[in-house]
């Protein structure tokens, strides 16, 4: 995806199977409406816990998602449907989802921030196992891609090697923990915010990297 070249870069880091990164979906919806004018809005796919880290559901598992799910509802309202957690021999992991996001860069750039909030959405208010790449096939009708293009491209060994990139281009900015947002200005990289913030302290933040006061 080719972005403007005039306009600083708001780099979003997330995972669509991020507990926090939903918490935090409300914030980066508003910052993107407000910012459209203003920014590129970038998303980076971070890698929670894909492949070699991922693993088969057992009860500490379940109890550790349980709370930190539980710690984003109390502190952003957002809404947990725990299906999954109650699934049996299920492996807990994330590369898929963030694949199927990397697979919609590739077929319509334009749709794929609102497919990972489409996946987000599914993943944790109606308890669908994204993992499965069935999953994918009843959001697709809204933005009017076939469903055996949309399969083969996720498929394909450039889209996995596409979502390898975004791991690698997370690491390599240093994120160790999502949501996180970099501004890129195009002479420096400044963390805007790691790990959940409400919108008046980001904003607030952000003002201050886009209109910093002259001294």
């Amino acid at each position: 995806m080719t972005l403007p070249s005039d306009k600083p870069t708001l780099m979003y880091v997330a995972d669509p199977m991020c507990s926090w990164c939903w918490g935090f979906a409300p914030v980066i919806q508003a910052l993107t409406e407000r910012y459209a004018s203003t920014l590129n809005i970038r998303l980076i796919m971070g890698g929670l816990r894909p492949a070699e880290a991922a693993q088969y559901l057992d009860d500490d598992l379940r109890a550790y998602l349980q709370q930190h799910w539980q710690h984003v509802h109390d502190a952003t309202g957002q809404v947990f449907n725990e299906k999954n957690l109650k699934r049996d021999n299920w492996l807990y992991d994330t590369e898929p989802a963030a694949r199927a996001v990397i697979t919609m860069r590739h077929i319509a750039a334009e749709h794929e921030q609102a497919f990972f909030h489409d996946l987000q959405h599914a993943y944790y208010t109606r308890g669908v196992d994204i993992t499965q790449s069935s999953a994918y096939l009843p959001l697709l009708a809204t933005y009017n891609i076939d469903e055996t293009l949309f399969l083969s491209t996720f498929m394909s060994d450039a889209t996995k090697h596409a979502t390898r990139q975004d791991f690698a281009l997370s690491r390599s900015l240093g994120v160790q923990g999502f949501p996180a947002i970099i501004i890129d200005n195009k002479q420096q990289l400044t963390l805007l915010t790691h790990g959940y913030q409400p919108l008046p302290r980001v904003q607030a933040t952000l003002e201050s990297i886009l209109n910093p006061v002259q001294l």
